[in-house]
């Protein structure tokens, strides 16, 4: 009995608490087929757009160009999923005024030329989601949820709770594996990260802690208890994305 236990832990354990994000899973992510600052935020071409939510949307593009520009320096230097050339030709879709586009693209340019693109910090990474998300909430003023929209945020509510009572645990896990293990890195985690089905904020905590831990060094591996209740997490969590509503 012992050794089935085992085993069954064991295949729990194999991923995260956080799951892949079924549409993601259906459809590559925008920002992985080159998508613009707007796109990221939920937004559509510029053209499209009435000029009241252009103008605001680009306000908030203008307030997050020094994150939303090293964010995109990076991305280009480090994943090798979109090169600076297919970003410019990519940016006639961007939702922000011309001279906004020209002046994060220069931003970007000259990341790039001096050499010192980097990842964000926790902080950047904060404000950066926000301000999608404001972008997000500007677009999307006015138009109701569509019965799967509220669906869709009613999971990854439920998911988001479920995951923050084994917040620690879900941190030290990671930073075990990328400290210990090293069957995966920090970058890759935060990459792979666009992909859990969990809310940007639940994300951005996570990954903050994680980074929090690997700075300090302090990585104590789970024990079996810790790994059990992370198990159980996983299997209520994945009980909630079953359901059909």
């Amino acid at each position: 009995m012992r050794i089935i236990l085992a085993t069954v832990l064991l295949s729990l354990l194999a991923g995260p608490a956080f799951y892949a994000d079924p549409a993601a899973a259906q459809t590559p992510p925008a920002d992985k087929q080159g998508a613009s600052p707007g796109r990221r935020a939920g937004s559509m071409s510029g053209r499209a757009l009435p000029k009241d939510k252009l103008l605001e949307i680009d306000r908030v593009q203008k307030e997050i160009a020094d994150v939303n520009s090293m964010h995109w320096a990076w991305r280009i230097k480090n994943t090798g999923d979109i090169t600076y050339d297919k970003l410019v030709v990519n940016s006639a879709n961007w939702t922000a005024m011309p001279e906004t586009k020209a002046m994060l693209l220069g931003k970007i340019k000259d990341i790039l030329d001096a050499g010192t693109a980097r990842a964000l910090t926790a902080e950047e990474q904060e404000r950066f989601e926000k301000g999608k998300a404001k972008a997000r909430s500007i677009l999307q003023a006015g138009k109701p949820d569509t019965p799967a929209m509220a669906a869709r945020r009613a999971k990854m509510e439920r998911v988001d709770e479920i995951n923050s009572t084994v917040f620690d645990i879900e941190a030290r896990y990671w930073a075990s594996r990328i400290k210990n293990s090293k069957d995966i890195t920090y970058e890759q985690m935060e990459k792979d990260s666009r992909r859990w089905f969990a809310s940007p904020g639940a994300k951005t905590a996570l990954l903050a802690k994680v980074k929090e831990l690997l700075d300090s060094g302090d990585v104590i591996p789970l024990d079996e208890p810790e790994k059990a209740k992370m198990a159980e997490a996983k299997v209520r969590a994945r009980e909630i994305l079953k359901q059909s509503k």
